[in-house]
């Protein structure tokens, strides 16, 4: 009988990526894309996992540990540096936000 041939996945440790075996690289998937594309353009936890096709009780309960996935973290970080987003730029957003006087709902009446 013949030998069959091992097959590893393409992230385990061979001698060619031996040297980058701590830094194995996550690939957000088509879903996490899209949640993270939904949460860019202002929506909610909720309806981000609805529109990536989650169903609305699991959108509605889980929405939270799906956002927490590391391929949703690196899809929506990749969003930010896309779209010009640094920590700079957010914190400055945000201290502007607890320093403000006024509410933006105050304005328009």
């Amino acid at each position: 009988m013949k030998k069959r041939k091992e097959i590893r996945p393409q992230n385990e440790s061979t001698p060619e990526n031996a040297e980058c075996e701590d830094t194995l690289k996550i690939r957000p998937t088509l879903a996490e894309i899209a949640i993270a594309k939904s949460l860019l353009k202002g929506a909610t936890q909720a309806a981000a996992c609805r529109a990536a096709g989650y169903a609305p009780t699991t959108s509605y309960y889980h929405s939270t540990e799906i956002i927490n996935r590391p391929g949703v973290q690196i899809a929506l970080a990749e969003g930010l540096k896309r779209a010009g987003g640094t920590k700079e730029k957010i914190a400055r957003t945000m201290v502007a936000g607890m320093d403000a006087t006024k509410r933006a709902h105050d304005a328009q009446l």
